[in-house]
């Protein structure tokens, strides 16, 4: 079997997340014995420096034909055409060395309405992964809108990431999707017994320093908690526009040394702050996926998350962790004190056992080839 992939760019050591989920996914689907063609049109402003213009090349088994040129941020319209236009380039390319191929997949609602403005007319079943946290939102603006209706009604099938985000597609669509959560590398979140940190009880997040990742809320439902204890600890990796707003709830709450902004740093520094920890606490409403949650439970911790946030809930239940009203820091504070009083309750082993099966390469594979096969007509995988 044949498939041509589509997708944002390649992750390189200076762009780790350009274009991962449809890598891994390449990258996953090669090693199960089918043949993979990436096709990677990379449109990011020229201030991400990388070599321009075509290139054909084998990574990690994945043969990728990509397309670098910087665009940057125009109009979603004017930067459908180009994608649509380097896309039918990379195509013919892809023809005259492999022949056609037996199915055409992409990922995210913009590269989905590419991908059909330019195959629409084709017998090639198209399927589109669903991941854009946009249709999480209360109204969707209208150029998703469109995009998506026009998209979603001309797939051969659609795949969400989440229930939840399949909810909303369904609700806004009347479309039915296919849940198949996303392929997690969790190599570098591996089980860690507990390292112990001078005694202290440690909470960690991972997010933006955004209004809509919560943190305004997480720390003042530490504060709540703890304001009296010395010996529980709050380290938040991640930056962003809210920090100074954080810096001064902490200053003014004189919890320097309890609440630590870490700002944003690479995997394995997260790696080391999630042995070091206790437990992981997110207050974020909406979460397309939730990946810091799985990651989190890979190393074992127990999570605190949002009730109907998105993904999380997928995957976030009585054995792994808890789920507490949004807007409600009494909630999310009392939570804390749960968890904290109660971690000898939560089996480390277990909760990364149960979440590295749920998200396993090989169950989430087996299940997107399944969808291939019942797309392709008289197609069988040896």
């Amino acid at each position: 079997m044949r498939v041509f992939m589509i997708s944002r760019g390649v992750p390189t050591k200076e762009a780790p997340l350009n274009g991962i989920f449809e890598f891994d996914q390449a990258k996953g689907l090669a090693k199960a014995g089918i043949d993979v063609i990436l096709c990677a049109v990379d449109l990011r402003s020229i201030r991400h420096i990388r070599k321009f213009g075509f290139s054909k090349y084998r990574k990690d088994g994945v043969v990728i034909y990509e397309i670098n040129a910087p665009i940057g941020r125009i109009k979603r319209k004017f930067l459908s055409k180009i994608y649509q236009f380097y896309i039918r380039m990379i195509y013919k390319k892809v023809i005259k060395d492999f022949g056609e191929p037996d199915l055409i997949h992409s990922h995210f609602i913009d590269l989905g309405f590419n991908m059909v403005s330019v195959f629409k007319e084709s017998s090639i079943p198209l399927i589109l992964t669903e991941h854009s946290s946009k249709f999480n939102e209360q109204s969707i603006d209208a150029t998703t809108f469109n995009m998506a209706k026009f998209t979603y009604n001309k797939l051969d099938a659609l795949i969400c990431v989440s229930g939840s985000l399949a909810d909303n597609i369904y609700d806004h669509f009347g479309v039915e999707s296919i849940i198949i959560p996303n392929i997690i590398d969790f190599s570098e979140f591996p089980l860690s017994e507990k390292i112990e940190a001078d005694g202290l009880f440690s909470f960690v997040s991972v997010g933006r320093l955004e209004k809509l990742k919560g943190m305004d809320q997480l720390i003042l439902a530490f504060i709540q908690a703890f304001e009296n204890d010395p010996n529980i600890r709050l380290n938040i990796i991640g930056d962003g526009s809210q920090k100074k707003e954080l810096l001064e709830i902490i200053n003014d709450n004189k919890m320097e040394e309890a609440i630590k902004i870490i700002g944003a740093v690479p995997r394995h520094i997260i790696k080391k702050y999630m042995a070091t920890s206790d437990a992981f606490i997110l207050a974020s409403p909406k979460e397309t996926f939730g990946l810091a949650y799985a990651e989190a439970l890979s190393s074992g911790l127990p999570v605190i998350g949002i009730e109907n946030s998105g993904g999380p809930q997928d995957f976030i239940n009585h054995q792994n962790g808890i789920l507490v009203p949004y807007d409600n820091i009494k909630k999310l504070s009392e939570s804390m004190i749960y968890i904290k009083n109660n971690i000898e309750k939560f089996d480390r082993r277990a909760i990364s056992e149960d979440i590295k099966l749920k998200f396993s390469e090989k169950t989430i594979l087996d299940k997107i080839i399944n969808v291939y096969q019942e797309n392709i007509k008289d197609e069988t995988i040896e």
